[in-house]
Order: C-alpha cells, then sequence, then structure tokens
C-alpha cells in the first residue's frame, strides 16, 4: 500500500514503478498466483516498457515476457523479447570514464551503481531459472544456484531476500519436508 501511494505522488519514476511490479510479481513466485497482483504487475511493466526509461526498459521487458508467458500470452512475449536490442555494444560502459575525464566523479558513480544494478537483475534472474527443476533438475547445481543466489543478496544488502524463499521452494520440490520446515522457521526469525 505504501509503494502504491509513493507512486501516486512520483507517477514518472520509472525505478518505483518497476520495483512495485518486481514486488507484485513476487506474490505468486512461491504459492498460488494472486490473480489481482499480477494483473498490476502486468501493467507497472508496460508502464515501464513504455516509456522507454533506458535504466530500466530492458529488465521490465523481460519481467513482462516471463509474465505474459506465464499467462499463456506468447506471441504478445514473442514480440516484445524481439523488439530487445540484441547484443549491442553499450555506449554506458564508456561513460564512468567519460565523466571521471570531466571532473564529474558523482555522476560516474551514480552510473556505476545503475549498471551494477542492472547486472544483478539479470544474475539473480538466471540464478533463479537454475534454481527451477524445470531447467536445472539436477538438485546439487540447484542448492549451487540458490547459494550464489543468497551469497548475493547478502553482499549487496538487497532489500528483497528471496534467497530463503527460493530455498524452501528446492526443499520442497525434493520432497524434503523435514529440511522444508526448517528452512521455514529460520526464515521466520
Amino acid at each position: 500500500a505504501r509503494g502504491e501511494v509513493l507512486l501516486h505522488e512520483y507517477p514518472n519514476c520509472m525505478g518505483l514503478c518497476y520495483s512495485l511490479a518486481c514486488l507484485y510479481l513476487g506474490f505468486g513466485a512461491f504459492g498460488p498466483e494472486i490473480p489481482e497482483a499480477s494483473v498490476r504487475a502486468e501493467h507497472l511493466l508496460h508502464t515501464v516498457c513504455e516509456s522507454k526509461d533506458t535504466t530500466y526498459y530492458i529488465s521490465a521487458a523481460h519481467s513482462l515476457a516471463t509474465l505474459l508467458i506465464r499467462q499463456n500470452q506468447c506471441d504478445e512475449a514473442e514480440t516484445l523479447l524481439n523488439n530487445l536490442p540484441k547484443n549491442q555494444p553499450e555506449p554506458e560502459m564508456l561513460y564512468p570514464s567519460l565523466y571521471l575525464k570531466q571532473g564529474r566523479p558523482a555522476d560516474a558513480l551514480r552510473l556505476v551503481q545503475q549498471q551494477t544494478f542492472q547486472s544483478l537483475l539479470h544474475l539473480q534472474t538466471n540464478l533463479t531459472a537454475l534454481c527451477s527443476t524445470e531447467i536445472a533438475g539436477d538438485p546439487a547445481l540447484r542448492n549451487h544456484a540458490h547459494d550464489i543466489y543468497a551469497a548475493l543478496e547478502k553482499l549487496f544488502a538487497m532489500g528483497t531476500p528471496l534467497a530463503d524463499f527460493i530455498a524452501v521452494e528446492i526443499a520442497l520440490e525434493d520432497g524434503n519436508l523435514d529440511k522444508t520446515a526448517q528452512l521455514l522457521l529460520t526464515a521466520s526469525q
């Protein structure tokens, strides 16, 4: 509710819009999907994609495509994915050096932080996929991907501690109810 209030106050803040969409998407990640949350997430992701905000566009498009695939809207998801840039050199990688040469270290820092955040989002998405039995049936690989995800969460003090939920999902998929119970107890403390 607080996020929606902030979004109402700052409707053009695509970072907030994208973060709220991710939060809504997370509601259905480890249990039954909540239709209202998915509808709201889809709307917010469309808003970010339509804004063409370069900081969030690609991540939002990926998240929206993922949601559309889950909803069996594969044609729309494919169109969205086909319109994403393909392996183009990123001029953003040169801007920090440029800003430093221009005596603008604060701008260089801000940009490097944004780039690091985007890279982390991509890495989290891939690691989450590796935790899935559909992609990586090998429990050792899934547990290893989870451990890396958890380490990144801790290292970067991310505000969305999903690693505990991923561990619970892996334990459930493996049929290990004792481990599932222990993980749920630990996560609730």
